[in-house]
């Protein structure tokens, strides 16, 4: 069984992982040699260029006993089975002895030591020669990301992905999945949520600055042929990383860029997916999932190095491209750490896999009030019913009654609406949740979420993503 370590650069701690996991990242070019590790076997940190460059020593001293021992029984049976030297034989079975001693010592140091060309080199079996899959996912899984893109009023408009690169500070998104977004939320691959500080961006590229650095990926360098096979990162929200072997059919060159075609598509939150090589490095970024386009990774490299980071507000400026989904979620109320939800599939394909976004908040008192007053117009509709007659001093009555509850239905909605919108405003608890669903088209189910928070709040319920 691995130990599982805590790697620390410069002083913050930025991943834990197992001792394989670490030669992969630093054959990938995400860890470094001077960062440092440790376990609680450890007495203190210690480099990981101690890792690599540890080997597994030789017991030469308990062995020379056994040596000895063997040469003498040797010579004893030499000389009486066959009619020879003594010292030939003895001789003989010494050299035969050191050399296959010699032998074990340096397929032991072999496997002590680990073999470092640059990139990390996969055992793979005949199957996945063609494309080193596993590798590739456990580099790419410690830097892909999901954004999550909001409006003015902190309502989510859409779901997209992005990849670390350079030094761990920076993340590659789609700017078409981010465009007219008012606010951005990046989900890390180990659960937490971080808020940009800066961006730069033009019409495919979004490039966000984050505060503290993570896991990043590796540049990859030259161009991919069509024959070259690829995996597809998305974001980590219930996705996993997927092998395309020899997609790549056509080569779109603009006036400044290449674009790569991958003739298939993916659901849009696939927008900022990374597009890795044999290697694990980053050969491009997708900017357009549905129609498989990708941008040449050398090419967001450029744009990186040559552009100014500005404010998030920048992003209002380009155009936003909506996308609705054929799903739709029913407020929930959340009671005893459970919300209910109504899902509504209006489309034509059976929906496998749903991302869903809630926002809890403590109920306002005005949603007493209002259905208080549901209830009375209820009562007092029963009663106009039941009348006989409808100029009876009783009808004119409970008809004014009816008239005034309504007026006072309305303005308690109305006052209820702007109590949710401040309420939602000042929330704290913002959640994801992932369902592995079969909801057939044209059908409804309703659903329990465990959720984090107390009974009798409310839950606003946005569709991140709904996957046939």
């Amino acid at each position: 069984m691995q130990r599982t370590c805590q790697v620390t650069r410069d002083g913050e701690i930025i991943g834990k992982h197992d001792e394989p996991t670490m030669l992969a990242l630093l054959n990938a070019g995400a860890l470094r040699l001077s960062d440092t590790y440790w376990h609680p076997d450890m007495r203190q940190p210690a480099p990981l260029a101690d890792l690599l460059c540890h080997r597994k020593t030789f017991p030469w001293r308990k062995l020379v006993p056994w040596l000895l021992f063997g040469m003498a029984t040797l010579s004893i049976l030499a000389a009486l089975v066959v009619k020879a030297s003594p010292k030939t034989t003895s001789s003989a079975s010494s050299q035969e002895s050191n050399a296959s001693s010699g032998t074990a010592l340096r397929d032991e140091i072999r496997r002590g030591v680990p073999v470092i060309r640059g990139r990390f080199e996969a055992r793979s079996s005949e199957d996945e020669r063609a494309f080193p899959l596993p590798s590739v996912s456990r580099i790419a899984m410690h830097s892909r990301v999901a954004i999550i893109a909001f409006d003015h009023k902190h309502h989510p408009l859409r779901l997209s992905s992005g990849v670390i690169v350079d030094d761990g500070r920076v993340v590659l998104a789609s700017m078409p999945a981010v465009a007219g977004s008012h606010g951005i939320e990046i989900h890390l691959a180990d659960g937490n949520i971080v808020t940009p500080v800066a961006v730069l961006g033009d019409k495919d590229v979004a490039v966000f600055k984050l505060a503290k650095p993570s896991v990043p990926v590796r540049w990859a360098n030259g161009m991919l042929s069509s024959s070259s096979p690829i995996a597809v990162a998305p974001h980590p929200l219930g996705n996993q990383t997927r092998a395309i072997p020899a997609s790549i059919q056509r080569h779109d060159a603009g006036p400044v860029r290449v674009y790569y075609g991958i003739d298939q598509s993916f659901p849009v939150s696939a927008d900022g997916s990374a597009v890795l090589d044999s290697a694990g490095d980053l050969a491009g970024v997708m900017v357009d999932a549905m129609e498989g386009r990708v941008l040449r990774a050398a090419d967001a490299r450029a744009f990186l190095a040559k552009g100014t980071f500005g404010a998030l507000s920048s992003l209002t400026a380009h155009p936003a491209i909506p996308h609705t989904w054929p799903l739709s979620a029913s407020e929930a109320e959340i009671v005893e750490g459970e919300a209910f939800v109504t899902l509504h599939n209006q489309g034509g394909e059976t929906l496998h896999r749903v991302v869903l976004h809630l926002l809890c908040y403590p109920t306002p008192s005005e949603a007493a009030a209002v259905r208080e007053l549901e209830a009375k117009l209820r009562y007092t509709a029963v009663q106009s019913g039941s009348l006989d007659g409808e100029t009876s001093p009783e009808a004119v009555a409970i008809r004014q009654t009816l008239r005034e509850v309504g007026m006072q239905l309305d303005q308690a909605q109305l006052q209820l609406r702007e109590a949710h919108e401040a309420a939602r405003s000042q929330a704290l608890r913002s959640e994801i949740q992932v369902i592995d669903c079969e909801l057939p088209a044209a059908s409804r189910q309703r659903i329990a979420l465990a959720v984090n928070a107390a009974s009798h709040w409310s839950a606003e319920v946005t569709v991140l993503e709904a996957v046939p």
